[in-house]
C-alpha cells in the first residue's frame, strides 16, 4: 500500500497580474493592420516590386515570430498559476484514488474468497445429492425385488389353489371348488397388491431423497455498490520462455508438425509477430475452451465501484 499522501497549506487566494503595455498593444495593432496595408500597397508588376514584396514578407515572418514569443512570455504567469491551482486538488484526488485501489483489491479478494466458499458448498451439496440418489436407487431396487418375490410367492400359492380347485371340481365337490376359487383369487390380488406396494415404496424412496437434498444452490450475497467483471486474457504457459517460443508452437500446430520434427527455416519466425490483442479476444470469447498452443485463458476480474446516484 502506498504511503498516505501529504498536503501543504493552500493559499487563501491565488492571483497574477499581466502587464498589457502600450508598446505591446502597438505591436499587436501593427500586425493586425498589416494585411490591409499589404493588400493595398503591394501589386507586383515588376522586379523591384517583387523584391520589395519579398522584403515585406520577411518582415511579416519576423513579426509572427516576435509576437509568438511575446505571447508565450505574456501568458506564462497565467498558465503557471492555473497549473498551481490545479495542483492544489491533486493530493485529495490522489488520496481518494489510492483509497479506491486498496478497497477494490480487498473487495475483489473477499468476493473471490466467497466464490470459492460457495463453490465448495455447492460441490458438497451435489455430492450429498448424488449419495442420496444412489441410496434411493438401491432402496428402490430392494423394495421392488422384495415385492416381486412376495408376488411370485402369492402367485405360486394361487396356482396351487387353482390346481386344487380343478381337482375338486372334477371330483364333483362343487362347494369346495368354489371356496378354493375364492382363495386363489385372493392370492392373485395379494400378488398384484405386493407389486403395487413395492412400486409405491420405491417412488417414496426417490421422493424422500429429493426432499432431503432439494435445496437451491448457494449464491454469494451481492455487495452493494461493487461488482467484479470477468476479464478473460491469454496467459503464456509456464515453461514457454517467450513469444518466439509460443509462436513456434503455434506454427507447428498450424502445419501439423510433431515436436521432434525440426522446422526447415526457424530463422523466418523472426518475421512474424504475435497479435496479443487477438489472443485476448479469443480468450474472452472462448474462456476455458480456448485451445492455443503455449497459452491458457485466465479470468482476471476487474473490480468496479459505484459513484452513487
Amino acid at each position: 500500500m502506498n504511503d498516505a499522501p501529504t498536503t501543504t497549506a493552500a493559499p487563501a487566494k491565488l492571483a497574477v497580474a499581466l502587464a498589457f503595455t502600450p508598446e505591446l498593444q502597438r505591436q499587436i495593432q501593427e500586425g493586425a493592420e498589416s494585411v490591409e496595408l499589404v493588400t493595398e500597397a503591394f501589386t507586383i508588376s515588376s522586379q523591384p516590386e517583387a523584391n520589395a514584396a519579398a522584403e515585406r514578407l520577411t518582415l511579416c515572418n519576423k513579426g509572427v515570430d516576435a509576437l509568438k514569443l511575446l505571447k508565450a512570455g505574456f501568458v506564462a504567469p497565467a498558465k503557471q498559476i492555473i497549473a498551481n491551482a490545479e495542483a492544489l486538488f491533486d493530493p485529495g484526488i490522489r488520496g481518494y484514488e489510492q483509497s479506491g485501489t486498496v478497497l477494490r483489491q480487498r473487495l475483489l479478494g473477499w468476493k473471490q474468497q466467497e466464490d470459492r466458499r460457495i463453490a465448495a458448498e455447492n460441490a458438497a451439496r451435489e455430492a450429498e445429492a448424488r449419495r442420496a440418489r444412489q441410496e434411493a436407487e438401491a432402496k428402490a431396487a430392494r423394495e421392488r425385488a422384495a415385492a416381486a418375490e412376495l408376488a411370485r410367492q402369492r402367485e405360486r400359492e394361487a396356482a396351487e389353489l387353482e390346481a386344487q380347485r380343478r381337482a375338486a371340481e372334477e371330483a364333483g365337490r362343487t362347494r369346495e371348488a368354489k371356496a378354493l376359487a375364492g382363495k386363489a383369487a385372493e392370492k392373485t390380488a395379494q400378488a398384484d397388491a405386493a407389486l403395487e406396494n413395492g412400486e409405491r415404496a420405491a417412488q417414496n424412496a426417490h421422493i424422500e431423497a429429493q426432499a432431503s437434498t432439494g435445496a437451491a444452490p448457494a449464491v454469494a450475497a451481492p455487495i452493494k455498490g461493487f461488482t467484479a467483471a470477468q476479464n478473460w486474457v491469454a496467459e503464456r504457459n509456464e515453461g514457454v520462455a517467450d513469444d518466439a517460443a509460443a509462436l513456434e508452437l503455434i506454427v507447428r500446430a498450424i502445419c501439423g508438425f510433431p515436436d521432434e520434427q525440426r522446422l526447415a527455416r526457424p530463422d523466418l519466425l523472426a518475421l512474424f509477430k504475435l497479435d496479443t490483442s487477438a489472443l485476448n479476444r479469443l480468450a474472452k470469447a472462448q474462456k476455458k475452451l480456448m485451445n492455443v498452443p503455449g497459452y491458457t485463458a485466465v479470468d482476471k476480474p476487474i473490480a468496479r465501484g459505484s459513484r452513487g446516484g
